[in-house]
């Protein structure tokens, strides 16, 4: 919703303000500036990336207008999983959830975090660590420090697909603005014979173009890529506190205090209270 109101006021503040200044907004109706500056900057997406990574672009574009992907239930959900697992394991050892960890979706153990079974790389993350806890592990420190790579080149993973091809978009509309008003001045020399008011009209259709490609680039598109980086940051919280719950348990604590250690690195946002944790944990303990 906000970024919807973003869009509104940056339409506002621009075209109204041009209106308000006495401006005819049909002048900025250019259909053929808009073919030339969107058109070259889809094409030249089409050239400088992969299918995979525009594809990936369009199944998150959405992400933009919803939001970030997890919430407090997805998180309290999480911590709540990760109890159960660790009291499992510290009970009965991990030849005890070996089965689960191989067929997850199947397990009613990971049933616990619908979140963490609809995201493939997640579960993947989850899955992996927890077999190479199993296999043991002699220095918590080592694998500490493997999880903080791994969580690093997932983040710069997707900034560098999405996040980036749009950013490339942005960076390449003002100068493609640029050539469309080139093309429109070329059109306004080959006309210098005609009336003032005919070469004025092609003038200002020729610098409509610059306007289009930097207004769409730093009012619309850049933001948009910025968006997209900073909500995969944000939803890359799931797999810290999963880092952070498995090297706490490994270290020696209890399976609640280490969980509870991987709340409280959590977002205020969407960081669970102790006592909601506390009676989540209660009532899957019950039910």
């Amino acid at each position: 919703m906000v970024p919807i109101i973003g869009i509104v006021i940056v339409f506002f503040s621009a075209v109204g303000g041009f209106i308000m200044a006495g401006g005819n907004p049909h002048i900025l109706f250019q259909p053929i500036e808009y073919l030339v500056i969107l058109g070259s900057g889809i094409g030249s997406l089409l050239i400088g990336f992969p299918a995979k990574k525009l594809k990936a672009l369009l199944i998150e574009f959405s992400t933009i207008f919803k939001g970030i992907k997890y919430h407090r239930i997805d998180y309290l959900e999480l911590l709540v999983f990760l109890t159960a697992v660790l009291k499992l394991i510290k009970t009965k050892g991990f030849l005890a959830i070996e089965k689960q960890v191989e067929s997850p979706k199947k397990s009613p153990l990971f049933a616990k975090c619908p979140a963490l079974i609809a995201n493939e790389t997640l579960l993947v993350f989850t899955q992996e660590y927890l077999r190479t806890m199993s296999m043991g592990v002699d220095n918590p420190y080592h694998l500490d420090e493997v999880m903080s790579v791994e969580i690093e080149q997932q983040s710069k993973a997707y900034l560098k697909n999405s996040s980036a091809v749009l950013q490339n978009f942005a960076d390449s509309l003002p100068a493609l603005g640029i050539v469309a008003a080139v093309l429109g001045v070329i059109l306004a020399m080959a006309a210098i014979s005609e009336p003032p008011e005919i070469l004025g009209h092609l003038i200002g259709a020729a610098l409509v173009g610059t306007f289009l490609g930097v207004f769409v680039s730093y009012g619309l598109v850049g933001p948009m890529a910025h968006q997209l980086g900073a909500i995969n940051e944000y939803d890359m919280y799931m797999q810290r506190s999963i880092h952070q719950v498995f090297t706490s348990f490994l270290h020696g604590y209890a399976p609640v205090i280490a969980v509870d250690l991987g709340r409280k690195i959590l977002p205020l946002s969407v960081k669970p209270t102790f006592e909601e944790f506390e009676e989540a944990v209660a009532k899957d303990k019950n039910s």
